[in-house]
């Protein structure tokens, strides 16, 4: 969808962030080395981009956005290179053909060999005795490990009350979510309860399901394909709208983003209900 490459840089997107013109953009990658050896569920596998900084999740290490791969010594900036602009990120953030783990899968589902090389981006050097062994690491489309980043927006200080979750899964509507659960449940992390006997129609699931739990933010969760927006459809369009399919003509994107659009008009009441219901609670829990 995007007519030319994109020479902007994520850190420029710092003002109109701060100023509330725009959300504040969270993009994800994980760190191959680190999910080959370990699992989706451990912190060390996350890397965060924000207009302001460039994060290794697991070990709170983080570079100033500009400078993410420049060449750093001792937590000095020794060497400053030119900061990656969009068009190279948004590639790295969507390269999950260029994981090997990744390749694999695909290969062993769809049955066709293919061959890709890693994204390599280079970061500095933090005080870890993981990360000071290699000046290169490799940081591949986070879609690998959890399909939706929730680990990032999970983070303590984020303090985050509601989270909206669409889901694009192909034919696993849930997946994220018990995958977060995990996540959240080996790290300590509060997360509401999945409820498994509201999940009982993966093949033919509602539109909008809703997760409350004690001390744990409330999620939303909007399969992209169901009974409300697609009816007696679900699985055709499954299959019509893959992620494997790399080509889309225009009748197609404009069914693709009616049906997300439809999530959200037919939830809006609900979703300003939970708004509403969590700033009166907060409001509350500040003035006790």
């Amino acid at each position: 969808m995007l007519s030319k490459l994109d020479k902007g840089h994520l850190s420029e997107q710092q003002s109109s962030s701060e100023n509330g013109n725009n959300p504040y953009p969270i993009y994800a990658a994980v760190d191959e080395r680190s999910f080959s050896k370990v699992t989706e569920y451990s912190p060390a596998t996350w890397f965060e981009f924000t207009p302001h900084e460039a994060s290794f999740l697991g070990y709170g290490a983080s570079v100033p956005m500009e400078y993410f791969g420049s060449e750093y010594k001792n937590g000095e900036l020794k060497k400053q290179k030119e900061e990656k602009n969009m068009s190279y990120l948004q590639g790295l953030w969507g390269s999950a053909i260029g994981s090997k783990t990744e390749n694999e899968r695909v290969i062993k589902d769809t049955k066709n060999k293919s061959t890709t090389e890693n994204i390599k981006g280079g970061v500095a050097a933090f005080d870890s005795a993981e990360l000071v062994k290699d000046k290169v690491i490799s940081l591949v489309d986070a879609g690998i490990a959890i399909n939706c980043a929730f680990p990032l927006v999970l983070r303590p200080e984020r303090k985050v009350r509601l989270i909206l979750s669409f889901d694009y899964g192909s034919f696993e509507p849930f997946k994220t979510l018990k995958q977060t659960a995990k996540y959240c449940k080996e790290n300590c992390i509060p997360f509401p309860e999945i409820d498994e006997k509201l999940l009982q129609e993966p093949d033919n699931p509602s539109d909008c399901y809703i997760f409350r739990g004690d001390g744990a933010p409330t999620v939303m969760h909007f399969p992209l394909f169901n009974r409300v927006n697609c009816p007696a459809y679900v699985t055709e369009w499954r299959i019509r709208f893959t992620m494997l399919r790399f080509l889309y003509h225009v009748g197609d994107i404009t069914k693709l983003l009616q049906s997300a659009r439809l999530n959200v008009l037919n939830n809006k009441d609900k979703i300003l209900q939970e708004i509403k219901y969590i700033v009166a609670h907060s409001s509350k829990e500040a003035s006790s």
